[in-house]
This record gives C-alpha cells, structure tokens and sequence, in this order.
C-alpha cells in the first residue's frame, strides 16, 4: 500500500512538471511568434517603400522618356527646315552664281566692243594735267578720259578732290595754227560749296616762220586753259588759268 502511495505521488509530481514545462514551452513559442511577426512587419513596410521607390523610378523614366521623344521629334523638324532652307538657299546660290557669270560676260564684251571714242581725234589734247591757281590756292585739273563728247577726271583745289564730268565742243580761238575745246565739267554737287567748271582747253600745232605769216605743221599740244568756276549755289565766281604740265 506504501509503495502504491509513493508511485502514485511520483506521477502526480512528474505530470505537474510536465504541465510546467508545456506552459513555459507556449510562452516562448507565443513569444517568438511575436518577435517573427514584428519582423514580419517590418520588412513589409521595406519591401513597399523599396517598391514605391522603384514604381516612382520607373514613372520617372517613363516622363524622361516621353519628354526625350518629344524633343527628338522637334530637332526632326527643326532639322528638316534647315534642310530646306540649307536647299533654298543653295539654289539661290546657285541661280546668283550663274547670274553673276552672265554679267561677267556681259562685262567682258562690253569691254571689248566699248573703246574710247572722240569726236576729234585733236580733242585729245584735253588729256592730262593742267595746273593753275584759284582763290589764292593751287588748282589742278587732271582729265582722264574722252569718249565722244564726253569728259571724265577730277580737281585738286588745296587739299580738296572733288571728281568732274561733263561734256565738250569744238571752240574758236583766234590764234592761228591753234585749236580749242569749250567743255562743261560739273562737280558731284553732294557737297553746298561744289559747282561747275566752263574752260576753254587750248592746243598749239607746231609752226615755221614765212615772209607771209606763219606755216602750221601739225603735231597738236594741248598748251593753256581759260575759263571760270561758279559754285552751285550762286554765292561764288572765280576765273581760273592754267597750263598743260603733261
């Protein structure tokens, strides 16, 4: 009966152990579960805020994307219209280039069919330098060129050059054995004190001496100018007198 005793008291101790030992078992187990379920948690909110980062990312890739395209296709267009204008103005290039070539052959047979013309052949004497006075300044007129009736150089007064234009004629001069040629040189007139110029050119043949006067041997030299310079405003009148120097 004893030992009935005893092995009854040794199971209700062993089983009560077991019993503390099952509850101590599910404390540890509940709170483990805790702990996975906080880890749980927290690498949820990881992985969406990791996801929402990379959908964010993406959308902004996408918004470059589409900004990308859409500048693409502007610089096409923007390229495509310096194209046609780079064309355009090819052409134009082109069609100046061959205008151009025309007028240069144009020029050039102009050139070869335009010569220097005079109305008299003697006129020439008018070319070259004549060298005077005016207004107490040194005056030079200088005449270039003759073509038909017309007269083309330029005046030095001073320091002042100022170019001339006109036109001329057969004049009468007394002297025998001389010949001259009234001309009209007009001054630009951009300029208040410019103005007009009317000279009588003057030209000497060579001569011999004879009991009846003297004998005209040709060889024409343009030798002395005489005339008048009036400004075109009127204010101003000045005789002139010069001398061919070449």
């Amino acid at each position: 009966m004893k030992q009935l005793f005893i092995f009854i008291t040794l199971g209700l101790i062993t089983n009560f152990a077991f019993s503390q030992s099952k509850k101590e078992q599910i404390t540890q187990l509940t709170t483990s579960i805790d702990s996975l379920k906080v880890v749980l948690v927290n690498e949820r909110n990881v992985f969406k805020t990791n996801i929402q980062n990379q959908d964010s990312l993406i959308q902004q890739l996408k918004n470059q994307i589409i900004s990308n395209k859409t500048e693409i296709k502007k610089l096409k267009e923007l390229l495509n219209e310096k194209n046609q204008e780079y064309n355009n103005l090819s052409t134009e290039i082109n069609q100046i280039n061959d205008l151009l070539i025309q007028k240069q052959k144009e020029i050039e047979q102009l050139k070869n069919q335009t010569q220097p013309i005079t109305k008299d052949k003697s006129s020439i004497v008018m070319l070259g330098t004549w060298v005077g006075e005016m207004g107490g300044k040194t005056l030079t007129i200088v005449i270039e060129q003759i073509n038909q009736d017309k007269v083309i150089g330029y005046n030095i007064l001073g320091t002042n050059k100022r170019p001339l234009k006109g036109m001329f004629t057969n004049g009468y001069w007394a002297q025998s054995c001389s010949k001259s040629f009234d001309a009209i040189l007009n001054e630009p007139g951009d300029n208040s004190w410019d103005g007009v110029f009317k000279i009588s050119f003057v030209g000497y043949e060579d001569t011999d001496e004879t009991e009846h006067g003297y004998d005209c041997k040709g060889n024409l030299k343009g030798v002395e100018a005489i005339g008048t310079w009036e400004s075109n405003n009127g204010k101003l009148t000045r005789e002139i007198y010069l001398e061919k120097k070449n």
